[in-house]
């Protein structure tokens, strides 16, 4: 079972880069509407313009590692009425042709994220100087190359619950 173990773990530490980057998203905002405030904003002679664009950046990030968070837990909707009530090694193979669409739009995910990377790898943020927007186009293969090494971990483990399943004869 080190292969569930090892997809425990990158749970854990995709859910600690989640927490980090919302907080990080959180502050980014809570500064930005400090410094609306009149007060502060004379008191300072300084708005920061690319707290909007950093707080909309980090939530790109989190909605992208959080796809792979919900797959590991099911939690894409899913339409299970039908599933549930086919007998179960139908169940498995309509799993696995799932599992296996999922996989292949990941690869496609990846392979053209790359591409559209690396096109604007060098092109500036206005708003945000020191990134280019290479920065944040990186997370689409990023997190769908995640994302299908855990769907061929799923898969895999599916095929170990399968046998044992069907050696011990249930359902």
């Amino acid at each position: 079972m080190k292969l569930k173990e090892w997809l425990d773990k990158s749970l854990v530490l995709e859910e600690t880069i989640e927490i980090g980057l919302f907080l990080l998203m959180f502050l980014t905002i809570i500064l930005q509407v400090l410094f609306r405030f009149r007060p502060i904003a004379e008191l300072f002679s300084y708005t920061p313009f690319w707290t909007e664009e950093l707080s909309r950046w980090l939530y790109i990030y989190i909605v992208f590692v959080g796809a792979g968070v919900g797959l590991h837990r099911k939690e894409h909707i899913a339409i299970e009425i039908f599933v549930e009530k086919l007998p179960y090694p139908l169940r498995f193979i309509l799993g696995l042709l799932l599992y296996g669409f999922i996989l292949f739009c990941c690869s496609l995910f990846v392979y053209y994220g790359a591409i559209n990377a690396a096109v604007v790898w060098n092109q500036q943020s206005h708003n945000i100087p020191i990134f280019t927007y290479g920065y944040l186009y990186i997370i689409v293969p990023v997190a769908f190359t995640l994302m299908a090494l855990r769907t061929l971990g799923i898969m895999i483990l599916s095929v170990m619950e399968y046998r044992t399943t069907k050696s011990e004869g249930r359902k």
